[in-house]
């Protein structure tokens, strides 16, 4: 589906390659980088991104919607999931295969985007006091963060079906070769560096190709 389509979406940022210079650089714990890709923050709206907030967020690779995701801390901390810091510490293997799908699709000159949906605004309940003599009080809440989520999903599932990523997320999961790099990658030893740790650099640098 285009992003085109959805309601109320804001552009934030976009992943771009880090420079050929940049990459292979050594963390401050002494570890080799294995990112190639980063994240840009474009958004100059009024909404404060270091703020927690309820958003939905969507990755689009050429205006087209990817995989759908929600966070409700900070924006930089979804952000930073799939850039620079999935390839570091000990990322999940969904972001750590994503970081390469999404690498892979730069290499061959497409962009990938993402966008937010923010939902927060607040309704109000009439609840029945915590104290026998309260009555019924006014209470203001938020959305739920996986309600909402789930509702943006089936809304997809009945429209166009879920993208791609949500759906190799669901199944057997991304490509073979992303997944064996994974693994080869939880297989060094601390401090992630030396002979083996440069051949699964080139392996990853190299992904592009497959």
């Amino acid at each position: 589906m285009n992003i085109s389509k959805i309601n109320k979406v804001e552009k934030v940022g976009h992943f771009q390659l880090i420079k050929p210079e940049n990459i292979g650089k050594f963390t401050p714990k002494g570890h080799l980088h294995f990112a190639m890709i980063e994240y840009k923050r474009t958004y100059k709206g009024k909404r404060k991104l270091s703020h927690r907030a309820l958003v939905i967020y969507f990755i689009c690779v050429n205006d087209e919607v990817q995989k759908i995701g929600y966070t409700n801390s900070t924006l930089s901390s979804a952000t930073s999931l799939y850039g620079k810091g999935a390839m570091t510490g000990d990322p999940g293997p969904n972001r750590f295969c994503l970081h390469l799908e999404i690498y892979k699709f730069l290499k061959q000159g497409k962009k990938v985007d993402f966008y937010c949906r923010w939902f927060d605004q607040k309704f109000e309940a009439l609840l029945d006091g915590v104290f026998k003599n309260d009555g019924k009080e006014n209470v203001l809440s938020f959305l739920n963060a996986v309600d909402i989520e789930n509702y943006v999903k089936k809304k997809f599932e009945k429209s166009s079906g879920l993208p791609e990523w949500n759906l190799q997320e669901q199944s057997e999961g991304y490509s073979r070769l992303a997944k064996r790099l994974y693994g080869l990658y939880n297989s060094l030893p601390d401090p992630r560096k030396g002979s083996d740790a440069n051949k699964l650099f080139n392996k990853i640098k190299n992904f592009y190709t497959s």
